[in-house]
């Protein structure tokens, strides 16, 4: 803890770090606590347990308050079950964002190696077009006047990565 928090830590007499829990303990601790609460039947469902520890990541502090500020929206609203729009409705009020998934991450990846791989396509085919005009700046480079200074610019383009032919 941070030195101006030393009151408060002469007012803890015990202090415990909890890890993020998996999926399956976030659910579980879900349940576990709407027993305890007197809870006879699911209130959350599938779908809302998900997208509690999406946007939790597991971390039981902000699991709790999501659970919460799920459940008062759901009885202002009347409803038997909270779904996973009451859960995405309470992170966006609580500015918790949605973690980024794997799914979203291998289809990054795919992206990125599929231009790359159209870049040295493009790249290989442009390879030998860069040899030719490397040969025509030679050439034009023997030949005087208006020809050097048109090498000369060419050159210049060559040189600036301006490759549009």
């Amino acid at each position: 803890m941070q030195p101006g928090f030393r009151q408060l830590k002469q007012r803890i007499n015990m202090r415990y770090h909890l890890h993020p829990l998996s999926a399956s303990e976030t659910k579980a601790y879900i349940e576990r606590r709407l027993r305890v609460a007197g809870a006879t039947q699911p209130i959350f469902t599938e779908d809302a347990i998900k997208e509690i520890y999406r946007r939790s990541k597991g971390v039981p502090r902000l699991i709790n308050i999501l659970c919460d500020n799920s459940l008062l929206s759901g009885y202002a609203l009347e409803k038997r079950l909270v779904n996973h729009e009451l859960i995405k409705e309470a992170a966006e009020d609580l500015k918790l964002g949605r973690s980024f998934s794997k799914r979203w991450l291998w289809v990054l990846m795919a992206m990125c190696a599929i231009g790359m791989v159209l870049l040295a396509i493009k790249f290989r085919q442009t390879a030998p077009l860069l040899d030719v005009y490397h040969k025509l700046l030679e050439g034009l480079r023997h030949v005087g006047g208006f020809a050097k200074e048109g090498s000369e610019y060419l050159s210049q383009l060559l040189k600036k990565g301006i490759y549009q032919f």
